[in-house]
Parts: structure tokens; C-alpha cells; sequence
């Protein structure tokens, strides 16, 4: 079986071994593919008679857990099993905008930023909007960052609610999803 872990940390994978070959075991080749590609490749090996699980702590990890996994036995002359079952796991894609902040300069919610913790994004297409529907932001990097300028002006605006619509693209098993999010983010306190 595989488990994903929707903090995007790691994977853990667990395999049963059968009564007849657990005693010549020696070691377990583990072996992944990208997204749904199934174009598989060694990636690390496991030692030990009575081990019946890893866990996946590459690099990659920080950018997708999206993919599968299969597992080889290798015997003590060195024969490996056929492989084991596919175990698939995806990305438990986060992206959550806030509805206000405050670019007053005190360094505390001064920019626009989606809350800590997002994970398993490609980019966006953000597209902010004023009371009378004129575009004064857009950007497709994540993190946004945004103080709250005009970008056509590159004058502050003024408080007041504006509205977003938001194109989110997701790193899923099956590749990149777009996903649509929209709101109102207000501006406050403006020196």
C-alpha cells in the first residue's frame, strides 16, 4: 500500500511478504515513475530480512509526491522478483488566499500572499480587479507578493474591496489540473 502525505513531506510504502520467500530475502529494490508516465526507475533499496516497509525522502518530494511506486525482492544470489502490484499515490494540492491585508508599512500583513503552507502548485493566472472591473493587478508566480499597486498607475490604491479571479494549476497525478478560484480581498489602513 501507499500513503501520501497531504503535508508534502513523504511517502511511506508497506509491502506483505509471503510465508515461502521471507527467509531468502536480503534485500527490496524500490522503484518510481512521475505522474502517471509508468516509466519507471530505480531509486533506492531497502535492507533486511524482516523489513516490510520505506519511506521516500528524495528531494522531489518538495515538489511532487504524485506518482507510483513497485517494489522487487533480491534473494542472497542476488535474483530479484518479479515486480509488485503499482501503488499510486497523487499530490494533496493547498492554496488558500486571504480576504484582507494591510500595506501600511508596519511590516505585519503588509503584502497580498496566500496563507503559509501552500504546496503542489505550478502557478497561477491572478487577475485583481477594481469596483468599476478595471484589471490593476495580475500575476501567474504563487506567491503573489503583491503591496497593493496599481500596476498600469504604479499608484497605491486606495482602501476598499477589490475582487479576483484566480486560474490555479495544480501538479496532480495526471499532470498539471487548472482549478478556479475567485474573491474579494479588501485593502485597510493605509498610511
Amino acid at each position: 500500500s501507499g500513503n501520501a502525505d497531504c503535508e508534502g513531506k513523504n511517502t511511506l510504502l508497506k509491502w506483505i511478504i509471503e510465508d515461502s520467500c521471507d527467509s531468502k530475502v536480503t534485500r527490496y529494490r524500490i522503484y518510481f515513475s512521475t505522474g502517471n508516465s509508468y516509466k519507471f526507475s530505480y531509486i533506492d533499496s531497502a535492507n533486511g530480512l524482516n523489513l516490510n516497509s520505506y519511506l521516500d525522502q528524495r528531494q522531489i518530494l518538495n515538489y511532487s509526491l504524485a506518482g507510483c511506486y513497485y517494489v522487487t525482492a533480491i534473494d542472497s544470489y542476488d535474483n530479484q522478483s518479479r515486480p509488485s502490484n503499482y501503488i499510486c499515490v497523487d499530490n494533496c494540492p493547498r492554496y488558500i488566499l486571504p480576504n484582507v491585508f494591510t500595506p501600511n508599512g508596519d511590516e505585519i500583513n503588509d503584502l497580498f500572499e496566500p496563507f503559509p503552507g501552500y504546496q503542489f502548485i505550478q502557478s497561477i493566472d491572478l487577475k485583481v480587479y477594481n469596483r468599476w472591473g478595471q484589471e490593476v493587478f495580475n500575476i501567474s508566480n504563487p506567491a503573489i507578493n503583491w503591496d497593493g499597486t496599481d500596476e498600469h498607475s504604479h499608484q497605491k490604491l486606495p482602501d476598499g474591496t477589490y475582487y479576483y479571479t484566480c486560474i490555479v494549476r495544480q501538479i496532480r497525478f495526471v499532470g498539471i489540473v487548472e482549478a478556479p478560484l475567485s474573491g474579494t480581498v479588501s485593502i485597510m489602513s493605509r498610511k
